[in-house]
């Protein structure tokens, strides 16, 4: 009998991917992941292992894993007795994973700790995520649409045959491949509804671009990049780390410039904030901080599309790029401030480490974002009312490593989003 634990063994030993490992045994990397974490197999998935050879040569290297010690499904009560409340040791993963710094930060970090502390406290410092997302939402959408733009802006134009729109179609027929036997028929039909609505969006877009020529002066100069920078502030220790959605070189001017791409319900309260949106500021941080001696950044190019139908009662504009820069007195505040806000979040993460109650210094900030933007949207007032939070969390939570959407490169891997 093959468990999880074979299976991760066996993977990590020939220091293959997921993904790698699902495309040698004719699975999807959905469904290892399923098997390494919730040590669940369906149909013939463990005789595809045995003949891949994972059983084979997991006896022959080491004795196997009995079967009285494979963890149960997550289905099963006995999963509370240890919940997933196990912290996330960030220091023990990057050693494992032949990081440098002994804390990496992002910015989707940052802006959780100051948001809600106890989102950063159950998504961050514990590392939990739901075991199972909604393919549908204002998240997935962007999700499906970016993955298709990742692979349009590429050096050299896209691969031959391969175009944003075939690229989010190919999206969209895995994506409803995986909602076999997992959703309902209201889901169903939203999850359709969405595909249409990110086809329509994607076809509004290629148009746009054939309208405006807004790609004409840019040239490629890498896709989607991960970026790190240590920050002496802290001796070296810790590095604040992004991603990049495109790096682009103007050849009118030869300017630098990263391009980030968003989809958004409307325009014009994002584009007032861009001055003092911090995203875009640490992306500059890091690109400056990066750069080759005498290179300047000259700033980002915000690529938005808007999520409507472009229907007759649809008021343009629907797409819409726009140029933010950041002289050097924004830049140099911008790095001071964000020292100050590390500093907390060290000081907050060594007393929890120490015992200190979350209640205490990890509490809630609710407003009516919450609905759409916190995976922990129903278990946040369990902790309030006496309610079993930690099972809910056994039930219908894992933990991982919060830093592998940043780091896929690093490993290997291709990332999510």
């Amino acid at each position: 009998m093959i468990t999880g634990a074979d299976v991760v063994s066996f993977r990590q030993r020939r220091s293959l991917t997921r993904k790698q490992l699902a495309t040698i045994v004719g699975l999807t990397e959905a469904k290892i992941w399923r098997i390494e974490e919730m040590h669940v197999f369906k149909d013939d998935e463990e005789e595809r292992l045995v003949t891949a050879g994972v059983m084979a040569v997991t006896y022959d290297e080491e004795p196997p894993i009995q079967a009285s010690t494979q963890p149960p499904p997550i289905s099963s009560p006995v999963v509370i007795e240890r919940p997933v409340a196990e912290e996330v040791d960030l220091a023990e993963l990057s050693q494992r994973a032949g990081r440098t710094y002994s804390r990496y930060i992002s910015n989707s970090e940052l802006q959780t700790f100051k948001r809600c502390r106890r989102k950063w406290f159950l998504a961050w410092h514990r590392g939990l995520r739901a075991i199972r997302e909604s393919p549908v939402g204002t998240r997935q959408v962007g999700a499906r649409l970016h993955l298709a733009l990742k692979a349009h802006y590429v050096p050299g134009g896209p691969p031959a045959r391969t175009t944003m729109l075939d690229e989010l179609e190919r999206l969209i027929t895995l994506e409803r491949s995986n909602l076999d036997g997992q959703t309902d028929d209201e889901e169903r039909m939203k999850f359709e509804q969405d595909a249409d609505l990110e086809r329509i969006m994607l076809e509004g877009y290629v148009q746009w671009l054939a309208d405006t020529g807004a790609d004409a002066d840019l040239k490629v100069i890498a896709p989607e990049t991960y970026l790190e920078a240590a920050l002496s502030e802290f001796n070296e220790t810790v590095a604040i780390i992004g991603k990049l959605d495109v790096r682009v070189q103007r050849t009118t001017d030869g300017a630098i410039l990263f391009l980030d791409h968003k989809s958004l319900g409307e325009f014009t309260k994002t584009t007032r904030l861009l001055p003092i949106t911090e995203q875009m500021m640490h992306y500059q941080l890091l690109e400056e901080l990066n750069a080759p001696e005498g290179q300047h950044v000259a700033g980002a190019l915000y690529n938005m599309m808007r999520r409507v139908k472009r229907t007759g009662s649809a008021r343009p504009p629907f797409y819409q790029r726009v140029e933010v820069h950041h002289n050097a007195h924004v830049m140099r505040n911008y790095r001071r401030r964000i020292v100050g806000e590390i500093t907390d979040i060290l000081e907050v993460q060594d007393q929890l480490q120490a015992g200190a109650d979350h209640q205490t210094i990890a509490y809630p900030s609710p407003t009516r974002d919450c609905y759409w933007d916190c995976p922990f949207l129903q278990v946040c007032p369990m902790f309030d009312d006496g309610s079993r939070a930690e099972d809910m969390l056994a039930e219908h939570y894992t933990a991982g490593d919060p830093l592998s959407y940043y780091m896929t490169e690093m490993l290997g891997e291709e990332g999510e989003r």
